[in-house]
């Protein structure tokens, strides 16, 4: 067959130098024999197949035939793939497709009508007053008060911000503002919480801050208010006509003029408040100067027992009653319930100088007016991150001491920094975990420190543990998974969590079995998981940060006594602690370590928690005064100081969490009624531990009981060598 070879022309009615559908295209090579419609190997990106005809025109007849059954078709309104289909499936076809254009119509319209409502939302966020019953509301509020608003829900309504909803959050919102507009917070830090950071940070690095102004213009911040919207204010948009809106500012200056006259100790006005139509309000309710009393305090008591009537604080006042040295100081009872007041007197026959005072801790101005009456406050209601602030936050403000059997070492960390600096002012000697959490680890360490008297490298305490669980213990775990802030856990179970300094790096062991050898023994303890390691740990290293910072500030001053003093005491810059506890070998320590970690596993889950509170026992719920003469504690401490050891034991017969613990906080409190006889370092007042505070005088106090036995001694060569304590 004859090829021709005369020049390649294009056929196109449009553009010589385009192809069909206005592509370009190579013409294809002269000798090409190839009948199947592939792609060209001239251009191979090209997105569709020409065919190889010699002939243009093959081509060019071609597009015009598909062209012409194309428009055939859309005159009929039917597709290709339904071209051959009778007329009933094309009928179906067109409603399938009129539906699915409905549907997407309005599905349009739904997300218009969503955009276009949001928008309106954020208009009126940022520019219309929403009028509550104190003051302007605005969404866009809890975005600019944010941080004053988290605070205040963790440390005054008690409620993780984690866990609340959307609604609860805004309904808690507006209780906020209510305070906000009226200066009625409980703390300033919660109008400013930037501001109150840098004023806190300038003071505790003793920098001269000049006091703050506590003029307050009305006018001024109502112009203020007033100015913070784009839109004037439209009566419309309240429920309140223009003078019950008049008549609500005049309260909100009746109530901030009536918080100033009880911050100067001024009567407070009876007569204020409002009513509109059927809708009355006391203006004074957060300013009740005094509570009723159940019994008028004639002086100052010694001693104040708050809780009383609680199955702790029961025992704390059956002690006090029959306590050795009685006559050497007085003591008071307060509690919630008056028929419960009665009980406990009547109990324990205890005389008319005791003094009964039926308070609310839940109430700050009843706590207020009781701490007031005494010296020193034992406090018995848990949980105390529930119940304990506004206990701390009274005896701080009028300079009262303060201890309690917490061992919540999240909320320790809380009035470390809101109070300690202001205690230092005020000389209130606040000593939380007075109880079997954390004295016995404490006085281990300090005592180990002590019997060495050199630097310490190491300290390990092993626990034996004889004694049930209160109820009070229990709702402190659910507390603390259920309201308190997982970032404020881990916070506080970092190392050197409490220590104003921080020392070495402590990597926590990893296993579940631990051992503790006796130097020059044979004898090796084998045990596992304390379940109040994580407690102790923070407590005895705020011990050593708190005596570390004592020597060296007396350094820094030249005080030669001082310091000789606290050299003695002092643990050294590389201390270490840890603690196990005892059981009887391998296989059941590593079962009870085991169990702790699934049990504590087991009460995140909240079914199970739920369970686990209808069978436990309830906060108030506990064994009776035989069943807490059960029981006992043995400590077994290891104190190392580079080649020489000393050991340390801490035995208490009775129950711990019960009748123990009720001993060492009295005996604590009765430290802290002696000033004179703590160590000079705890008297200018703060936020202590046991042994800093206390030290040798609660030692000696504690074996004074005769209801525990504590020594410490040198290991050497295999001979005890017995230390004066």
């Amino acid at each position: 067959m004859p090829q021709d070879r005369s020049p390649r022309r294009h056929y196109d009615d449009h553009s010589p130098e385009r192809g069909r559908r206005g592509r370009e295209f190579s013409p294809p090579q002269v000798p090409t024999y190839r009948r199947s419609r592939s792609r060209s190997p001239v251009n191979k990106r090209r997105k569709y197949s020409r065919s190889t005809s010699r002939d243009g025109r093959r081509s060019d007849s071609r597009d015009r035939r598909r062209s012409t059954s194309r428009d055939r078709r859309k005159r009929e309104g039917r597709s290709r793939r339904n071209r051959s289909s009778s007329s009933s499936s094309a009928s179906s076809v067109d409603k399938k497709k009129k539906k699915r254009r409905k549907d997407s119509k309005e599905r349009r319209e739904r997300k218009e009508r969503k955009r276009e409502k949001k928008e309106r939302k954020k208009k009126k966020a940022g520019a219309v007053p929403q009028w509550g019953k104190y003051g302007i509301i605005s969404e866009i509020d809890i975005f600019s008060k944010g941080p004053e608003f988290h605070t205040w829900l963790v440390e005054e309504r008690k409620i993780n911000p984690e866990t609340v909803s959307k609604d609860q959050s805004k309904k808690e919102f507006v209780r906020f503002v209510e305070d906000f507009n009226t200066a009625t917070l409980p703390h300033e830090k919660y109008y400013n919480m930037e501001a109150y950071e840098r004023r806190m940070s300038a003071l505790r690095s003793g920098e001269f801050v000049p006091p703050s102004d506590d003029t307050y213009d009305p006018q001024a911040d109502m112009k203020a208010i007033s100015g913070a919207h784009k839109k004037k204010l439209v009566e419309r948009e309240s429920y309140m006509n223009r003078e019950q809106l008049m008549e609500l500012r005049k309260v909100q200056n009746e109530r901030i003029e009536a918080g100033k006259m009880k911050l100067l100790g001024m009567d407070i006005k009876q007569n204020m408040g409002w009513n509109t139509q059927s809708y009355a309000y006391d203006s004074l309710q957060k300013f009740t100067s005094a509570p009723s009393l159940y019994t008028t305090m004639s002086k100052k008591t010694d001693l104040l027992v708050l809780g009383a009537t609680g199955t702790t604080g029961r025992q704390t006042v059956r002690y006090l009653s029959s306590h050795p040295q009685r006559s050497s100081f007085t003591f008071s009872i307060a509690g919630r319930r008056k028929d419960a007041l009665n009980a406990i007197v009547a109990e324990f026959s205890l005389p008319d100088t005791v003094d009964v005072l039926q308070v609310d801790v839940t109430k700050p101005d009843q706590v207020e007016a009781a701490v007031k009456t005494t010296k020193v406050v034992i406090n018995t209601v848990g949980p105390f991150w529930t119940y304990g602030t506004p206990v701390v936050r009274a005896c701080v403000q009028n300079g009262i001491h303060y201890v309690d059997l917490t061992g919540e070492h999240f909320w320790v960390k809380d009035i470390i920094q809101e109070f300690d600096y202001f205690a230092t002012k005020t000389g209130s000697i606040i000593v939380p975990t007075c109880g079997m959490d954390c004295i016995p680890s404490d006085l281990c360490a300090y005592l180990g420190s002590k019997t060495l008297q050199s630097p310490v490298d190491s300290s390990t305490t092993a626990w034996h543990f004889d004694g049930v669980a209160s109820g009070g213990s229990l709702a402190t775990i659910f507390t603390m998974i259920e309201d308190v802030p997982r970032e404020k856990l881990r916070w506080a179970m970092s190392n050197h969590a409490l220590s104003p300094i921080v020392g070495i790096r402590q990597e926590k062991p990893f296993g579940l079995v631990r051992k503790l050898h006796i130097p020059y023994s044979d004898e090796t303890l084998v045990g596992g998981r304390w379940f109040m390691s994580n407690v102790d740990r923070a407590i005895v290293q705020r011990t050593w940060g708190l005596l570390e910072y004592d020597a060296m500030e007396a350094r820094l001053e030249g005080d030669t006594e001082r310091l000789e003093a606290a050299e003695k005491v002092r643990y050294g810059p590389q201390f270490t602690y840890g603690e196990l506890s005892i059981r009887p070998n391998v296989f059941m320590a590593a079962v009870a370590s085991l169990g702790l970690i699934l049990s504590l596993m087991g009460l995140m889950i909240t079914p199970i928690r739920f369970i686990v509170k209808k069978l436990l026992r309830k906060p108030g719920e506990g064994p009776t005064d035989s069943e807490v003469e059960l029981g006992g504690l043995d400590l077994v401490n290891i104190t190392r100081s580079g080649s020489t050891y000393a050991k340390t034991t801490f035995k208490g017969h009775g129950d711990p969490g019960y009748l123990l613990s009720c001993i060492m906080v009295v005996e604590a409190a009765l430290c802290l009624l002696h000033p004179e006889t703590i160590r000079p370092f705890a008297r200018r007042g703060g936020v202590l531990t046991p042994a800093s505070a206390m030290g040798d005088t609660l030692v000696e106090r504690l074996n004074a009981t005769g209801r525990f036995e504590i020594e410490s001694v040198v290991l050497k060569d295999g001979q005890d060598n017995k230390k004066t304590i």
